[in-house]
This record gives C-alpha cells, structure tokens and sequence, in this order.
C-alpha cells in the first residue's frame, strides 16, 4: 500500500529508470528516422555545413535523404527531417567530441584510416549521447510536468498517475523517447505550450495579470513543435489563435511572436542554406523516386483526409492510437464536456468547456492531416508515430473526463479509479514492453505483443543498456527494468486514498481483471490481409540484434555444445527458436528429442495462450506461429523504410 506522496515518488523513480538506463540499438537496421538527424548533427560539428555526404562515405547510406542540385552544378545529400533535433544536438555532439580522449572512447577518426569497427563504435556512442541529453531526459522530465499540471484538473493521484503512466509509458511517446527522433518533443512542446496558455487563462480573469515572460514560453514552445515536425504546423496555428486572445495586451503579444521567430529564422536558415529556398522543405528532392513521387502529389504529398486511413490509424491492433494503447480510449469521456458544464464543484465552467473544444480541435488537426499521407504508414513504427503528438492531449482529457464523473458521482470514483489503472497497466504491457525492448518495428508484425515482446522478452533479446557500463553486461539487468516498467504501471493500483481495505483491494482487483480482458484483442489472430504474422519480421530482427549472443538460444546451444545431453535440452531450444520464426533450426533440434514428452516453460506458456484464446471467442483463436513458408532463403538486410 502507498500513500500520495511515497507513491508520486515510487512512480518517477521507477519511470527515470525505464527512461533512463536502455538503449534499444540495431546497426544493421540503419534506421533512417534517426541516422538522419544524426548524421546532419555530426556534418555541423564537424564539416561545418549541413550536407551530410562525409557522413553517409563514412558510416554508410540511409533513407531519408534529399540530394540538393545547387547553383555551381554540384550536388549534396541532407536530411529531409525538421531541423529541430540536429540543432538540439549541435552543443552536445561538440562536448562529446572534446570529451571523448577524457572519458576513454574511442578516437573519433574521421580518416581513411580509421577502421569500420572504430567508425561503427563511435556512431554508436554519439547515437546513445545524442538520444539520452536531447530526447530521453527532457521526456522524462516533461513526465514529472504533467502529473503537476493535471492538478490543476484533479487531486485524485490515482487518476493522475493512471494517466502519466498510460500515456507515457503505455503508448508510443516511451519508444520515440529512447531514439534520436523528432516525434515526442514535438509533442511535449505542444502540450507545453497549451498548458501554458491554459493555466494562465484559467487562473487570471483579466488579461493584464497574465505574464508577459508566460507569453515568451509560449511562443517559444509552439514554435518548438514546427521545428521538430514539419506537420505540427495546423497545431502550432491554433496554439498560436489561442495564445492571441489570452495575451492580448501589446507587450504580451510582442513576447509571443518573439518567442516564437527563433524558431522561424531557424527553420528558414536552414530550409535556404540546404534547399535553396527558405520558404520549401527538402520533401521533392528526397532520393528514392518512390517517395518523390508521392511528394509530388498534392502538397507535399498530403492530400484530402481518408476515413479509411482514420480508422486504421485508430484502432489497427498492429499500430494503431487505441488499438496499441487501451488507455487512450478514456481520452474519449472529455468529448460532451465541449458540449455540456463542466464539474459542478469546479469553477469557470465556461472557460473550461471552451478549453475542451480547443482540446478536440487540436487533435483533429493533429490527426486528420495524417489521414491524408501517401506514406500514412511511416515504414517501421510502433504505434501511429504521425500521431505522437497526441499521448498528452489525451492523458489530460481522460483526467478531465473521469474527474468530471467522479465529482457528479462520487460512489463511481474507486470504479473510474480501478478503470484507468486497469486500462494503463494494460496499455504498458502491449506498448511499453516491446518500446524498451526495440523501439520501431518492421511492418509484417501485426501483433506486437503475441509475436515480437513476449518471444524476445521470453528467449532472452535484452538491447544494450547501462549495465553494460556498469560491469554487467549480461540480460539480467534488462529484466531489472522490465520490473521496474510493469512495477510503476502497478502504482496506481497500490495507492490507497482515502478509502476502506475493502474497497481498495476490491478496486485492485477490479483493475488488474480489466487490465486481463483489455490484453485479449492483443492475441486475436491476425486477418488474412495482415501480412505474415511477423515470423519473418522478427526472424530479421534476431538476425540483426545488437548485442548478439547473450540470448537464451546462444546459451542453450553452448549447453548443449559443452556436454552431456540432457533429455528434453533439444527440444525446449527447438521451441525458443520456433517463437522467433527460426523454423528450419527448430525442426532440426526438435528432431533429436523426438517421441520424448518434453513440457517445460514453453508449454506452461502455451497453455497461457491457448486460455486466452477461450477468452477471445470463437472466431478469434490466439496467436501461435504459422508454419514456415515452402522456401526458406536467406532474409534481406532491409532497413526500415
């Protein structure tokens, strides 16, 4: 049992551990929605220019690249990404080079000299830098910012920490979280910025009382977000016609449009010096002609919105908003608050009604645009990673939702209580695993959890992580924070407020059952249309996962090589291999405990799935791997698109 303030503590220091000690990392993969902004970071600090053509010689080519024709005939390479990473990740790449003879790294040889293993290293290590400075501690902290301002929502820490945990743990903003990539401190700066403006509308009745510095951050803040995703522009405008009428006065104003042209002359600066044009992103000069030819469609290769699309994005179990992450479906209950008052016992009701509307608007300008992508999938993703943005919108509108039930009925409060906890353990366990495990997932995995989490987590695939640093390098320390993930997920479970035994074991209960039955569309079979249940997918990743060797299968197999065989070793190796798509090894280890009744912890996991599969219903067996396709050859080195 945890009291308010020792669960608010128990639950970040568990979550700085999730967000601050794994490095999901596969070199072979070359994954361009962070090498990209890598290597752009590395050209600045060392060539001085943003071309990124010594960087792609040097450590190898990746999509997501523009080749820019410029005046004197010549041509360069440049990422296509939003400038707003590489410029956050300038002053901390320059440290780390000055750094590096200090702290024991390798030499940073950018020469013909250096060998592939030191030019490997090195990137790897400005890779880890790069995302821990710039991505992982500022989404943590922005964590420990919104459980603070969603007390100006609700005092109830249950539902709080519910929401800190199902949105940022439980859905995509964790994975995006640990890679060099735009997708959460877009979001971050969103939410910041509307925060901002709400709290200072909320709090003073006047506009002479708000604050010009508040203003300042505002317009900083909804600038951020351009800067990191080109199509965070539709928010940024309405955070921009918020912001207007809240800071209205002369001085507040001019605060806000200074706030936010740093982002605007940085964003032009670089548009011009890489493009030729401040006014034009490099989308029409991107290298593969596939995706320059979708550019070239509509704008930028954004057309009308698709309901189609909108669906798929929405509740896809493979990737998508709520089909990935059940709490965000609470999001939902803040919809008639746009229409009807507010809570009775809070005051502004007007105000707060007209805020869920903005609220909505925000979110539909966020997400409907991205129905319109040609390229709405986004290649390898967990979750809808056009959609990021939208984690924190929704934490916020389930708080204001539930809240606004509890206080008109206060005997629903332990149900709604146990409801979020429920849904946002459940949201932790179908995203949050596989996001510390491999944050970006090739697209035949249409099941996340039933083909790509429990498999790896099961046959022992732990990415790098800060044990490796600290004299440990084995896996242990990787399902020390698994723990310590699916422990903070447990938190609002075991906060007692207010209430007798009884009704918190009863809401305990309640929770962890709800949390059971929201885990089962994660195991439904696949549709036929769903591609190849992701046997072939996660086969690729084993191939290329980094570090290798230290996985249960390479430490049964030198078992086995060492000596004597033991009865049954064969075939629970055979069944490792099996989960991961390995099917010609599986056969042939298999084969040698054949006639044998061999158990072992891959039956007592197969007895879980199959009971699963009765909760599921008829029609909705639970996942178990297809059998291998006719021919198996060797799988392409493909990187994500």
């Amino acid at each position: 049992m945890l009291g308010n303030r020792l669960s608010y503590i128990v639950f970040f220091v568990l979550a700085a551990v999730v967000f601050g000690t794994v490095f999901p990392y596969l070199p072979l993969v070359r994954n361009p929605n962070e090498n990209t902004r890598t290597y752009a970071t590395m050209a600045v600090v060392e060539e001085h220019t943003f071309n990124v053509d010594a960087e792609v010689a040097r450590y190898a080519y990746t999509n997501d690249l523009a080749r820019v024709p410029k005046p004197d005939g010549t041509s360069h390479l440049y990422s296509v990404k939003a400038p707003g990473n590489t410029y956050l990740g300038i002053p901390v790449y320059w440290a780390l080079v000055k750094l590096a003879p200090k702290l024991h790294l390798h030499a940073h040889l950018p020469t013909p000299t250096s060998t592939p293993v030191e030019r490997e290293d090195w990137f790897a290590v400005s890779t880890y830098v790069l995302r821990f400075v710039t991505v992982q501690i500022p989404c943590f902290l922005f964590l420990v910012w919104l459980e603070r301002w969603l007390r100006l929502i609700s005092g109830d820490v249950v539902l709080r920490l519910a929401a800190v945990a199902g949105a940022g743990l439980g859905t995509n903003y964790l994975a995006y979280s640990l890679m060099f990539a735009s997708h959460t401190l877009c979001a971050v700066c969103a939410f910041v910025a509307f925060g901002l403006i709400a709290k200072s509308w909320l709090a003073h009745e006047q506009a002479r009382f708000r604050s010009a510095k508040t203003a300042l951050a505002v317009g900083f803040a909804t600038g951020g977000a351009v800067m990191f995703e080109y199509h965070a522009l539709p928010v940024a405008m309405i955070l921009a016609a918020f912001a207007v009428v809240v800071f209205r006065r002369p001085l507040q104003v001019f605060a806000l449009a200074l706030g936010g042209s740093v982002h605007v002359a940085g964003m032009m600066f670089y548009q011009w010096k890489c493009f030729n044009n401040p006014l034009t992103p490099g989308h029409k000069f991107v290298e593969s002609l596939a995706f320059r030819a979708q550019h070239e469609k509509g704008l930028y290769g954004i057309e009308l919105p698709n309901l189609n699309v909108f669906g798929e994005l929405s509740i896809s179990r493979a990737f998508g908003f709520f089909g990935t992450s059940p709490f965000m479906w609470l999001g939902l209950l803040a919809i008639p608050l746009a229409f009807f008052l507010g809570a009775r016992r809070q005051r502004g009701r007007r105000k707060l009604r007209r805020m869920v509307r903005l609220l909505w608007l925000i979110v539909l300008a966020a997400f409907l645009p991205v129905s319109g992508f040609l390229n709405w999938h986004g290649g390898w993703v967990v979750g809808p990673r056009y959609w990021s943005v939208g984690p924190p919108f929704f934490a916020f509108a389930a708080v204001l939702g539930l809240e606004n039930l509890s206080v008109r009925w206060p005997r629903l409060r332990p149900v709604l209580r146990g409801t979020a906890a429920g849904l946002a353990i459940a949201s932790v366990i179908q995203t949050g695993l596989i996001s510390i495990t491999y944050n970006t997932l090739p697209e035949g995995i249409t099941r996340p959890l039933a083909e790509a989490t429990i498999p790896l987590l099961r046959d022992g695939f732990a990415p790098h992580h800060l044990g490796e640093l600290l004299g440990w390098p084995g896996t242990r320390f990787f399902y020390g924070v698994v723990v310590c993930l699916l422990a903070c997920a447990f938190v609002p479970v075991l906060t007692r407020v207010e209430e007798s035994w009884t009704a918190w074991i009863a809401r305990g209960v309640y929770a962890v059952a709800l949390a059971a039955v929201a885990l089962v569309p994660a195991f439904t079979e696949p549709m036929l249309f769903e591609m190849d249940r992701g046997t072939s997918a996660v086969r690729f990743l084993v191939d290329a996962w980094d570090p290798g060797g230290r996985d249960a299968i390479h430490a049964a197999r030198a078992k086995l090589a060492a000596g004597p065989n033991v009865p049954c070793e064969h075939a629970e190796l055979g069944h490792m291999e099996e989960l991961v798509g390995m099917f010609p090894e599986a056969r042939r280890d298999e084969a040698v405990d054949e006639g044998l009744n061999c158990g072992g912890p891959r039956a007592r996991l197969d007895l879980i799935l199959e009971k699963l599969a009765l909760l599921s219903g008829p029609g909705a067996p639970v996942f178990t791997p297809r059998p291998p396709p006719p021919v198996l050859g060797p799988l392409p080195r493909l990187g994500p698109k």
